[in-house]
């Protein structure tokens, strides 16, 4: 496959940039044959798919060394060069297994979520990293007030699954922590929790 701008075989020896290099010789020859023998490859533009191991986050994962992104070392084999300090690779294709280096680029960690927020690839985050409207702290205080027996009868749990929230945050709620929310000191029954 030649090689021109966007089509990049990583068969292929690859002239090195002006970039600190990695390993090479013999042993990047192995790495780059292990590496090729999981790509299942297509097209010039197309995705090719990582068909090893995959990490809990749904990229690939490889062992060169130490176990890495598989679209890292697809990028460091495609430019024989290492991933430029404090940069990440990203996909132009938002897709985590493919290794095609035409769909990989350098980028920081700020530029890569602004790329993936904008194209609507951001995981949602935990459930207590929003602020509650005051009608809902009002609520939730009222129900932990009305509903609890005891220190531990898992009434702040209960509250914290109904209005989607973690057990801390509810307890925060109760303690008075989050007053910015709502402007309410907390009852003497709440600084007692």
């Amino acid at each position: 496959m030649p090689k021109g701008k966007h089509n990049v075989c990583l068969t292929a020896s690859v002239r090195l940039p002006k970039c600190q290099t990695t390993k090479n010789g013999p042993d990047l020859e192995l790495v780059r044959l292990r590496f090729v023998a999981k790509v299942r490859m297509a097209g010039p533009g197309e995705c090719w798919l990582w068909t090893g191991a995959k990490s809990d986050s749904g990229y690939g994962s490889f062992r060169w060394g130490r176990t890495q992104c598989a679209h890292r070392v697809a990028w460091m084999l495609a430019h024989g060069c290492d991933v430029p300090v404090g940069m990440d690779i990203m996909h132009s294709c938002d897709t985590p297994l493919c290794c095609n280096p035409a769909h990989l680029s350098p980028g920081t960690a700020k530029a890569n979520l602004q790329q993936a927020s904008r194209r609507g690839r951001l995981r949602v985050g935990r459930p207590n990293n929003r602020s509650l409207p005051s009608e809902d702290i009002a609520a939730i205080r009222a129900y932990v007030t009305e509903n609890r027996k005891g220190v531990r009868d898992g009434v702040l749990t209960e509250a914290a699954r109904v209005y989607g929230v973690t057990q801390s945050y509810v307890s925060m709620l109760m303690r008075g922590v989050r007053r910015q929310y709502d402007g309410q000191l907390p009852t003497e029954l709440e600084r007692a929790v």
